[in-house]
């Protein structure tokens, strides 16, 4: 059977070069993979032609709803059916998710890891937690690959993703899997204006013939193995019309034929680099990867004292990935991992990232040797500072709990000081207080104030303390008694200020006015790139020569900054294009374009609770 996985299940492509798209490949591929068998994959919705019918949701070509818990999917189907000893029976099927992200950006990495790991992966590798692709696969020298591929990937569209392409191994080089691929993407452009991009993830489905074909290979041999069917699994896609995204393993057909990517040869789309690993280091990368912190550094030591660094090339030699000893030193030891993974639930995550091997890593930044490895990238396109950081990105989005997937930003407090010291040692460059903290709470941008206020999100506060201040003076000056304002504006600005302030400002016309002249403040801030902290507003208070002084009117009797502050962060929330209505990215967009994004624009919660620890002087 050929196999395309697109994001689902743990369905695969296997057997690419019987098909048509394939012409030219060695027909080892089908002979050493054979058919599949259906006992050792009954979770992954494949299954051979007579098992088919129990896999499929609908018979006779009618598509499928996905489950009512998601209704941002619509299922897909289409199959193909022969005569065969007097019956009707399905000798080929192919089936995807049509998938609408606004449904779910204010939550987009849990709702795509709800239905099964593939689509987790789909979510996690080409997108951010808010749906958008990755700058990276935008905007990097090397990770960006042919560069085809933008905004307009996740700028109100939908997506197809292709879960399974099966054609009976009897019924194949007849370009079935060609024309139900074809039909399926007829039938959800039809069906959906707004499906503009389908999506598959280029890798090969485990199968038993596989398995026993890399019985007693080792590592190096296996990769070999793999990467040779991967490459007939990419050869098929682009056959068909996807190219590659970015370096990541997934693929896109684009509906438009004036897109960038329809306008690329199929022979000058975009290949990851040739895999150039040594036996050697392989082996040596594998055998660390399983120690833990100290026994790895004690190793490396050791190696070093027997053997002189300068004529051992282990140490410059690549292995899998084409990655250098950098590239790996730092992951943490996958077996004690796998322990723990065990012993945890769904609800209580493994913090992975806190066994990084830092000590390991320091060690080998002290060496002499390893100065000429910062450079070199992997096979993905990263320097080792690159690698490292991509890493920890990945730790602070999620956390993995059993077979789960975890989505963690909110919880993120920065990255340890051994992390940070890593990060910096790998950057070889002096730093100052500012850099230091940009650099513990995984600033991209290089500008954030204090670290994780990032120049779109004080343009963002700045706007709405400027607005909600606007608006309470306005309040002001309608008729009515100070208790009918407090009444009609708790709700929306006011639920952080404390119940007995709430009453004193009822009576105080004075206090009212500085509660409105504080947010004025607050934007003073934002706008001066300070951190709106009490401190800081304080500050802009003075210099502002305020007459008469309401707003020490409501600072003196109760009032707090935060309990201002608070409120324009829910207000950023509500005013956000991917988290409330949009309004502000709407009405300052050539302004927000003007600024540099990075990766904590939208990290609301965080902010908040980076504000709370800066404000009450923790570190």
């Amino acid at each position: 059977m050929l196999h395309l996985k697109g994001g689902f299940r743990r369905s695969q492509l296997t057997n690419p070069s019987t098909d048509p798209g394939f012409e030219g490949l060695s027909d080892e591929v089908m002979d050493d993979n054979g058919s599949l068998e259906s006992d050792e994959l009954e979770n992954d919705g494949i299954s051979e032609a007579g098992d088919m019918e129990e896999d499929i949701q609908s018979d006779d070509n009618e598509d499928y709803d996905e489950n009512e818990e998601w209704p941002w999917i619509t299922g897909l189907h289409t199959d193909r059916k022969r005569q065969i000893d007097g019956k009707d029976e399905r000798i080929a099927v192919c089936h995807g998710r049509l998938i609408d992200p606004d449904l779910i950006r204010h939550n987009f990495y849990r709702e795509m890891e709800e239905p099964s790991q593939d689509l987790a992966d789909l979510a996690y590798t080409l997108f951010d937690r808010w749906g958008c692709l990755k700058q990276d696969l935008q905007k990097h020298p090397m990770k960006r690959g042919s560069g085809a591929w933008g905004e307009e990937l996740h700028r109100d569209v939908h997506w197809l993703a292709f879960e399974t392409i099966s054609v009976d191994e009897a019924f194949r080089h007849q370009e079935i899997a060609k024309g139900m691929v074809e039909e399926l993407w007829s039938k959800a452009i039809a069906s959906d204006p707004k499906c503009k991009f389908a999506l598959a993830w280029a890798t090969e489905l485990p199968t038993r013939q596989s398995s026993d074909r890399r019985e007693g290979l080792g590592v190096m041999e296996r990769a070999k193995d793999v990467e040779k069917n991967q490459t007939a699994v990419e050869s098929f896609l682009r056959a068909i019309g996807f190219r590659r995204v970015g370096s990541s393993d997934w693929f896109c057909l684009a509906k438009d034929p004036a897109h960038p990517s329809r306008g690329i040869p199929t022979e000058q789309d975009y290949n990851l680099p040739e895999l150039r690993m040594s036996p050697e280091a392989v082996e040596f990368h594998e055998a660390i990867s399983e120690m833990n912190d100290d026994a790895c550094t004690d190793l490396m030591v050791a190696r070093t004292q027997e053997r002189d660094p300068s004529q051992d090339p282990i140490w410059t030699m690549l292995g899998l990935e084409n990655s250098n000893i950098l590239h790996v030193a730092f992951k943490p030891d996958e077996s004690i991992f796998a322990g723990m993974a065990q012993r945890h639930s769904q609800f209580s995550p493994v913090p992975k990232n806190k066994m990084t091997k830092t000590k390991t890593l320091m060690w080998l930044l002290s060496q002499p040797f390893t100065e000429s490895l910062l450079s070199i990238v992997n096979r993905r396109g990263e320097t080792p500072l690159e690698a490292y950081r991509s890493y920890l990105e990945e730790q602070r989005v999620s956390t993995e709990a059993g077979l789960m997937k975890v989505h963690v930003s909110d919880h993120f407090q920065g990255y340890t000081a051994d992390e940070v010291n890593c990060l910096l040692k790998l950057q070889g460059r002096t730093v100052d207080y500012h850099e230091i903290s940009r650099t513990r709470f995984g600033c991209t941008c290089g500008t954030c104030e204090e670290g994780f206020l990032s120049p779109r999100l004080l343009f963002a506060m700045e706007c709405l303390a400027d607005y909600i201040g606007d608006s309470v003076e306005l309040e002001l000056e309608e008729p009515g008694n100070g208790a009918n304002w407090v009444e009609q504006l708790e709700v929306l600005w006011l639920k952080y200020i404390e119940p007995s302030v709430l009453q004193n400002l009822t009576t105080n016309k004075s206090m009212r006015k500085g509660v409105a002249s504080t947010f004025h403040h607050v934007a003073t801030c934002c706008r001066n790139k300070l951190v709106p902290n009490t401190s800081n507003v304080l500050e802009v208070l003075q210099n502002s020569n305020e007459w008469p002084p309401n707003t020490r009117n409501f600072l003196e009797r109760g009032g707090a900054v935060a309990s201002v502050v608070q409120a324009v962060f829910d207000s950023v929330e509500a005013g956000d294009k991917y988290l409330g209505s949009g309004d502000h990215d709407k009405l300052f967009e050539q302004e927000i374009v003007a600024l540099r994004p990075c990766l904590n624009d939208r990290e609301i919660v965080f902010a908040c609770q980076q504000y709370a620890r800066l404000e009450h002087g923790s570190t």
